[in-house]
């Protein structure tokens, strides 16, 4: 986000760890709810082993949820979405190896 003054802020969550508890074989899924601080236009970009999804809801509702960004090119654009300070949004993280 870019303050009043112009300077962007920026926080990166460097590592994400979960195990695969309650999936199928070769898969992983986390799934929580983002809470902006601001609201503005947020980055993302995910990378793993194997497939990885991100996907990301309009609202706090799982079966909203919709594809933001994918592996099937990791050297691409990190996908962009509008946000709002102080609404709850479902996200999830769905890994397979390949």
């Amino acid at each position: 986000w870019t303050t009043a003054g112009g300077v962007t802020n920026q926080t990166y969550l460097g590592q994400f760890m979960f195990s695969g508890v309650g999936v199928k074989p070769g898969s992983s899924r986390a799934r929580g709810y983002l809470h902006p601080p601001r609201s503005g236009a947020y980055s993302f970009h995910v990378s793993g082993s194997g497939r990885t999804e991100l996907w990301l809801s309009d609202s706090d509702d799982p079966a909203r949820a919709r594809r933001l960004w994918t592996s099937t090119d990791p050297h691409g654009s990190p996908a962009v979405a509008q946000l709002r300070a102080e609404q709850r949004y479902y996200l999830e993280l769905r890994c397979t190896s390949e």
